[in-house]
C-alpha cells in the first residue's frame, strides 16, 4: 500500500496457516508482520510516513466482553497506539511527515493533529463528496474528491487547508 524514502513498504500480508490478514513491514529484504499477539484478529497497513511511522487498522477479541472490536494504530519504534477519539466509521489513510493524519468519515475530511480531531465538509467553496480522502502533503494540501456547492459537477480537488487550520 505505502513505500517511503527508506523503501520501507507497508501493506497487508495473509498468513498462509490461518487465511487471515496481518499488517506488516518490509525492510532490509525482511517481511516484518507486526501483529504481536494472538488477540489480533486480522488487520493492514496503510500507510508509512519518512520517520517511519505506521498507520493502519485491526480487528481484536475483547478479552472481557468477547466482542470483536476495530481499532485504527498507529506503529512506531515496536509500539502499537490506537487512535482514540476519532468518530466511529473514521477510517484513517494517509499519515504525513509530520506524524499528522488523514482520513475520512461520512462524506468528510478528518485530520488528527496533536492529539486533535478537525472535520471539513465543506473548504472555500467546495464541498467534499467522497468517504475517502486520497492524499495530502506536509503542507496541508489534500487531494479529495468534491464538487462546487452549485452542484456544478464532480471534481478531483486539491485544497489547502492551511487557512483552514485552526491552531494548536
Amino acid at each position: 500500500y505505502a513505500i517511503n524514502d527508506s523503501s520501507q513498504v507497508v501493506g497487508c500480508s495473509v498468513a498462509t496457516e490461518t487465511g487471515v490478514e496481518h499488517p506488516f513491514l518490509w525492510e532490509n529484504g525482511k517481511m516484518k508482520d507486526l501483529f504481536d499477539s494472538p488477540d489480533y484478529l486480522s488487520g493492514c497497513a496503510k500507510d508509512i510516513n519518512n520517520s517511519g511511522q505506521i498507520l493502519g487498522h485491526f480487528s481484536k477479541k475483547d478479552e472481557k466482553t468477547g466482542e470483536i472490536k476495530y481499532e485504527n494504530f498507529l506503529w512506531e519504534k515496536g509500539e502499537f497506539t490506537s487512535l482514540i477519539g476519532a468518530p466511529a466509521g473514521f477510517s484513517p489513510q494517509k499519515i504525513n511527515n509530520n506524524g499528522d493524519i488523514l482520513g475520512s468519515f461520512n462524506y468528510s475530511v478528518i485530520i488528527l493533529k496533536n492529539g486533535n480531531y478537525f472535520t471539513y465538509t465543506e473548504i472555500d467553496g467546495w464541498i467534499i463528496n467522497s468517504y475517502e480522502s486520497f492524499s495530502f502533503n506536509d503542507h496541508w494540501q489534500v487531494a479529495v474528491k468534491g464538487g462546487k456547492l452549485d452542484n456544478s459537477g464532480a471534481y478531483g480537488l486539491r485544497i489547502s487547508l492551511v487557512d483552514n487550520m485552526p491552531p494548536v
